[in-house]
This record gives C-alpha cells, structure tokens and sequence, in this order.
C-alpha cells in the first residue's frame, strides 16, 4: 500500500504542479485525488483524505530518521542522483555494520566517521 500511496502523491505531483501544495501542505483537492487513486488499487479498502494523510504522516515517521542519518551526517554514504540511492564502498558497509552490531549489543565504542 505504501508504495501505491507514494505513487499517487508523485502522480499528483506530475499531473498539478501549481495548485498541489499551498504553504508547504497538500490541498483538500490533492488529497482527495490521490485518495480516489489509491481506492482504485484498494476497493474493498475504506480509503478517504484523512486515511492518506496520516498513512503518509506514518511513513515520513519510519523512512525519514534514515534519510537523515545519511543525508546529514554519516559520511561515506554520497546520494548518487542518477540512481537516487546512497551508495558506498564495501569497506564503508562494513565499518557501519560492525558499528551497529556493537551499539545493538550494548558496546559503546563504535567508531565515528
């Protein structure tokens, strides 16, 4: 479902880019569009503008403390904008694995980048 939800922001977004968003925050009318589009992959599904803004609410909460720990202050890890992904060496995984298998298992002496 998220990534239907996701899909049809963008869709929107192509579709409307003036009149999308006001001050920064989605219009009743986006919102109710992408809550028909997202019905119509879900028809059995109870789906208005408000389930769409707080599952989209939900999925900035889980995905966006990643994309700030990359974006903000873990180096090593450049944003390729060609493939929209952050990329790595192997050895740059590596550090960052062993560092979070010590922080899981109670060590504090992880290494800083």
């Amino acid at each position: 479902m998220d990534d239907n939800l996701i899909d049809a922001y963008v869709h929107q977004h192509q579709q409307h880019q003036q009149g999308f968003r006001v001050i920064g925050t989605f219009t009743v009318t986006t919102l109710e569009n992408i809550a028909k589009e997202v019905k119509q992959k879900f028809p059995d599904k109870p789906i208005d503008k408000e389930n769409v803004k707080n599952h989209m609410e939900h999925i900035k909460r889980c995905q966006f403390p990643a994309y700030d720990i990359f974006k903000n202050g873990m180096s090593g890890f450049p944003w390729d904008p060609i493939s929209e992904i952050f990329t790595a060496e192997p050895e740059v995984w590596e550090q960052l694995i062993k560092d979070l298998l010590m922080l899981m298992m109670g060590g504090s002496n992880a290494s800083q980048n």
